[in-house]
């Protein structure tokens, strides 16, 4: 995948920078580490957390000629409101949660105000990535993966563009796993290979999902950090559920990096990362490579009709 990424390797005097921010008790050491990727979408929580973070994934990805996930501009937010009449919702708001999505939800009395809605498999096909991955009531739990990869090889039938990829996620526990997985080591790669993740966390009294796209690696510490669009804001913003301690710097938010600790947590909203899901696609063939690729099998053809007429 090729994407801008941007490393920055950390020394003491580096400190001193950005006037107004304390960094100092962030990165501590020489050999710190910091990537950023650049160009993440962010997304306003619409139908869920998850389909909403998953949507972000999927909006860094798009692009028309390889990885054609979704027919327009996906690193732009728009169409998230609902009107009965099917009017709204538009735009990538649609793509993350549908008008029949919310509509389902509506018929069922759920606060539509945010796109919670439905899916019900008996009546209708899937049609956004909320349903994909079952969510109802903007509850997903453990249909993030099966979600991502159908909905990436889903083909949008309202649109000329072929959208179908082919799309592999893998999940990396801390929670539910036992030994625990190295989670923050596998993250590192994620990043450094230009894929933003989907992290799953838990705080004492919530679940939330995320879309994490960069990293403060220190190494030998339990002082990492990581690049976060909460879907609780467009953009780096401070609100009330962030976890304590979180900063934003050159107009990236970042929150500590705090595996889960058996049901441990040092406040209301102390987050806790529970695994992360990650995201990885086949780029779809280019125009002139098909070409290549049936003048070739016609040439085989042609040779083994001459051998077989010898």
């Amino acid at each position: 995948m090729s994407r801008t990424l941007a490393i920055f390797v950390c020394v003491a005097a580096c400190l001193l920078a950005a006037p107004g921010v304390v960094v100092a008790d962030v990165l501590t050491d020489a050999g710190s580490s910091q990537a950023v990727l650049a160009g993440m979408p962010s997304y306003y929580w619409w139908g869920g957390c998850s389909p909403t973070a998953g949507g972000m994934v999927i909006g860094y990805w798009n692009d028309p000629d390889r990885y054609p996930f979704y027919d327009g501009d996906a690193t732009v937010w728009s169409g998230d409101s609902y009107n009965p009449a099917g009017s709204v919702p538009t735009g990538t708001a649609a793509m993350v949660a549908s008008w029949e999505h919310v509509y389902e939800g509506d018929n069922l009395g759920y606060d539509t105000s945010r796109g919670r809605g439905h899916y019900d498999r008996f009546a209708r096909e899937a049609n956004c990535i909320a349903d994909f991955m079952g969510t109802d009531d903007g509850e997903t739990g453990f249909g993030v993966i099966d979600g991502l990869e159908k909905f990436a090889a889903w083909d949008n039938p309202g649109t000329s563009l072929n959208e179908s990829v082919k799309a592999s996620c893998d999940y990396y526990l801390y929670r539910f796993a036992s030994p625990s997985e190295d989670v923050w080591a596998q993250y590192l790669l994620e990043i450094d290979a230009g894929r933003p993740a989907i992290l799953n966390l838990s705080a004492s009294t919530s679940a939330h999902s995320i879309a994490a796209f960069g990293y403060l690696d220190n190494p030998g510490t339990d002082n990492d950090w990581f690049a976060v669009m909460d879907t609780w804001a467009l953009g780096a913003g401070y609100n009330s559920e962030d976890p304590p301690g979180r900063y934003i710097q050159d107009g990236v938010e970042w929150w500590p990096w705090k595996p889960y600790d058996n049901g441990q947590y040092d406040s209301t909203w102390d987050w806790r990362v529970d695994f992360m899901t990650t995201f990885d696609a086949e780029p779809v063939p280019e125009p002139a490579t098909l070409v290549l690729l049936g003048a070739g099998l016609v040439g085989i053809a042609l040779r083994l009709r001459r051998q077989s007429g010898d």
